[in-house]
């Protein structure tokens, strides 16, 4: 008996403890591959309707996320207009409380976090993964986008959303 509860306190204390893992957020698996999703006009006719293109890529290396969203935030008139690229985790809609504020263009904006802060991004969401599951809060995505700001804020229009597969 003793032995049991011993051995169910040690394996306790693995888990919590996170035996092996590391806690840098910059730490990121290999890449095997990535899905990549951007929008395209239905038809010649009509350009204002989108749907989502899906297409499988390699990735040969990918070691850090950005540190982009904290300089977008920090001078937001630098960035106006400009297409940025992003590499970060997919955080739903802001199921972590990252971001200060409401979403800036659409109740379906959602976030993005890099190494340097969190900024809402509005259009195409990755068709995998659902913004309201704390499970997809960690995936990784590569975001195009480019840098808006409203009267409710800076933030960022997808213009691509790779989902990154770790596995």
């Amino acid at each position: 008996m003793k032995r049991a509860c011993a051995l169910s306190g040690f394996l306790l204390i693995l888990i919590v403890g996170g035996f092996g893992c590391s806690n840098n957020a910059t730490d990121i698996p290999a890449v095997l591959s990535t899905q990549h999703y951007t929008t395209e006009p239905e038809s010649e006719l009509t350009s204002a309707s989108t749907q989502p293109v899906v297409e499988q890529t390699r990735v040969a290396d990918l070691s850090r996320l950005s540190d982009m969203i904290e300089k977008i935030l920090s001078h937001p008139d630098s960035y106006i207009g400009q297409q940025v690229e992003i590499v970060g985790y997919f955080r739903g809609w802001d199921l972590l409380k990252e971001v200060k504020g409401t979403p800036p263009v659409t109740r379906s904006d959602w976030v993005i976090a890099d190494s340097s802060g969190a900024i809402y991004v509005t259009g195409i969401i990755p068709p995998n993964l659902d913004p309201a599951s704390l499970q997809d809060a960690d995936k990784l995505v590569r975001l195009v986008a480019t840098v808006g700001q409203n009267q409710n804020g800076v933030y960022l229009q997808a213009v691509s959303v790779e989902l990154i597969s770790t596995e």
